[in-house]
């Protein structure tokens, strides 16, 4: 594939793309599984939505299942294509446009045991997805997804450099400050689609180094009174007060407007209106 795909899995995946003539494209992977495949019919009649997001569980022997959320099965109109060397998504005709509409569906999933062990998963890391990140820079230098993925390999990479010298060198240093200034170049902004993505590998990179502060936060509300049930803690790592202030400030915002009252569109083309036509419509 590397050899005769230049884009990598977008490539490959885009030249099936090409060759594909039905109304839905779903793509899936061969050491992955559709559960409850059967039940995906049903979603695929309507207009409304572009396409569906099915959670992707990774499933390993040697710890706990982690989950994606990717969009596997959208609309065929020619305008989605893949993007990404590795890790690639499809898009609605940009590396960073979204497919939108999209529904998440709740009762279908897909089985993923392509990294059950740790041996395996590292193979691959530096085997295959390593060169391919490398090359994704350069292929899909404007795909934000691709940061999140370089600033990800390089507290890894760090990572890999502390445990072998038994502390911190500085070339695990130079790793994790990079980390760091892809971090702030590109997802400080806490209302960022991959701040949320991007934030726990921020904050390794910073505890790792010795900079900045640690909290433990709880926020919790329910209409009517929580009934003795009380917020989970949640612990996060700030470089300084201002994006301690800028962090509380967004999670306080997103609590504010759970509280609003619930606004429903029923126009399908309100969807891709403007926000000033969508509540004319709605007027």
């Amino acid at each position: 594939m590397q050899q005769f795909q230049p884009e990598g899995f977008a490539g490959a995946r885009n030249a099936v793309l090409a060759r594909c003539t039905g109304d839905w494209f779903h793509w899936i992977d061969a050491d992955e599984q559709l559960m409850h495949g059967y039940l995906l019919r049903r979603y695929l009649d309507g207009q409304v939505f572009n396409g569906f997001v099915l959670h992707q569980t990774h499933l390993y022997l040697d710890g706990p299942p982690t989950f994606d959320i990717p969009v596997r099965v959208f609309r065929h109109t020619g305008r989605v294509r893949f993007y990404g060397c590795i890790h690639e998504q499809p898009q609605d005709g940009d590396p960073n446009a979204d497919i939108y509409p999209t529904l998440d569906v709740p009762d279908l999933a897909i089985a993923h045991t392509g990294y059950l062990t740790a041996e395996s998963r590292e193979t691959k890391r530096l085997n295959r997805n390593l060169p391919l990140l490398l090359r994704d820079a350069h292929v899909f230098a404007e795909r934000v997804l691709g940061k999140v993925l370089q600033l990800r390999e390089a507290v890894i990479q760090a990572d890999m450099l502390r445990a072998q010298h038994g502390g911190l060198t500085s070339r695990a240093q130079q790793g994790y400050a990079h980390a760091i200034r892809i971090f702030l170049d590109h997802f400080d902004d806490p209302a960022h689609k991959y701040h949320t993505l991007a934030r726990p590998w921020y904050e390794a990179a910073l505890r790792h180094l010795g900079i900045g502060w640690e909290h433990e936060i709880a926020l919790a509300g329910k209409l009517g009174g929580l009934q003795g049930q009380h917020a989970r803690p949640e612990r996060i790592w700030v470089r300084d007060g201002e994006e301690f202030a800028r962090v509380m400030a967004f999670k306080v915002r997103a609590m504010a407007q759970g509280m609003a009252p619930v606004v429903f569109i029923t126009n399908p083309d309100g969807f891709a209106a403007p926000m000033e036509t969508r509540e004319e419509a709605i007027a």
